[in-house]
């Protein structure tokens, strides 16, 4: 038997495509006998809102369990919830004694911390907690900040297995912890899956005439959330930049399930060009076919430690859909060729035209399929879990 432990609730969130996947490669190989447990918080908890998502239809049992509230704000409360998921995730373990645990997060250890070492441990590490709680809360404490370091390398040392996103997070790591075994760790990036996300030439040229577009006009585009990390005002202002110095017939495409918010800020910080903005809601389906239609997507993300070990989904899903990328230089972390990234810091909005003329889309989309693919994460997952089995 296998427990899968995880802390995501929204099902349109880029971790739960994570979780699923790797549920479906590394739970069904090891044992299809399956409980999924989450911690969630207790406001949610509370709605009873959470049934919709499931990560599969053969789960043997789902458990939902309230997280302490505050616990990522105060010591304290993190501490009192580690305890409180461990009991929890102890008391389980007697009754149904699984062979194999596998967790989400770096700081799984807050629920690990009471199972025996004849268990098999697998952290999947999606996310640098520290790096990101620093980035995101101004005033942050030491305190908190050591904290989620020691979950992480107590959890690292407990693991059998440690799946990373990406191999920067892998090499971020061990830079930060010298002592740890390196055969341990396996890359499993967030990819997206290619029989969803290709290019399409006939696609293109449908959805186009549909937005009323020429072959000619340069169709920007942005898939995702509105969050600040995400970069979706600097996204709007250089793309009002490309409009006003190289091209006012290009349009800026925004699919986002968050559109009533979206709207608002355009019209309250991009009033001059919403003309040019168009803002759509679609299913995960739909997405490709106007990835396909679209020239260029953004992409930004500040060139920190939080921002470099990820690998975005969206990366994939891009470039699966032969899109170059308008990026930082964090980009360089996360793929090793830069032919198909067009690094916003250096070359500026108005050498674009230039480099979207040399780009074939086809091109992109064979890069992906060969370097970006769910089957070849798979296959390495498969082969470091070989281990497990003997």
């Amino acid at each position: 038997m296998i427990f899968h432990v995880h802390y995501s609730f929204s099902e349109n969130s880029g971790e739960i495509r994570r979780i699923k996947n790797i549920d479906r490669d590394l739970v069904s190989y090891l044992s299809r006998d399956e409980i999924e447990i989450v911690f969630i918080s207790p406001a949610l908890f509370f709605r009873k809102k959470y049934e919709k998502f499931k990560l599969r239809e053969c789960v043997r049992k789902k458990f939902y369990f309230p997280a302490v509230p505050f616990s990522y704000s105060k010591l304290f409360f993190m501490k009192l919830n580690s305890f409180w998921t461990s009991f929890i995730l102890w008391f389980l373990y007697l009754f149904y004694k699984p062979r194999y645990i596998v967790s989400e997060y770096s700081i799984s250890y807050q629920s690990l911390r009471f199972i025996p070492s004849s268990v098999s441990c697998i952290i999947d590490i999606h996310g640098a907690q520290r790096e990101e709680y620093e980035y995101s809360v101004k005033n942050h404490r030491k305190s908190i900040s050591d904290y989620y370091d020691y979950l992480e390398y107590k959890g690292i040392l407990k693991a059998r297995g440690v799946i990373c996103q990406s191999d920067e997070m892998r090499k971020h790591l061990l830079r930060k912890y010298p002592d740890l075994d390196e055969a341990k760790f396996c890359v499993y990036r967030c990819t997206a899956d290619a029989t969803l996300f290709f290019y399409d030439l006939n696609d293109r040229e449908a959805v186009r005439r549909d937005m009323s577009l020429s072959e000619d006009q340069c169709l920007f585009v942005y898939a995702g959330g509105l969050h600040r990390w995400q970069k979706v005002d600097e996204s709007l202002r250089l793309f009002e930049q490309y409009l006003t110095a190289c091209d006012s017939r290009a349009k800026f495409l925004l699919l986002t399930l968050a559109k009533d918010q979206a709207k608002e800020l355009i019209e309250t910080k991009f009033p001059n060009i919403k003309d040019s903005i168009l803002v759509k809601s679609v299913s995960n389906a739909q997405v490709r076919l106007y990835l396909s239609a679209a020239d260029v997507a953004f992409l930004l993300r500040d060139d920190v430690v939080m921002n470099a070990v990820a690998f975005p989904t969206k990366l994939a899903e891009y470039m699966f859909c032969g899109l170059p990328v308008i990026s930082t230089s964090v980009a360089k972390k996360w793929i090793d060729c830069d032919r198909f990234i067009y690094n916003i810091d250096i070359c500026g909005i108005t050498n674009l035209g230039a480099f979207l003329s040399q780009v074939n889309r086809v091109e992109v989309a064979d890069y992906a399929q060969k370097n970006l693919s769910l089957d070849f994460d798979k296959q390495q997952l498969i082969t470091f879990l070989d281990g497990f089995k003997k």
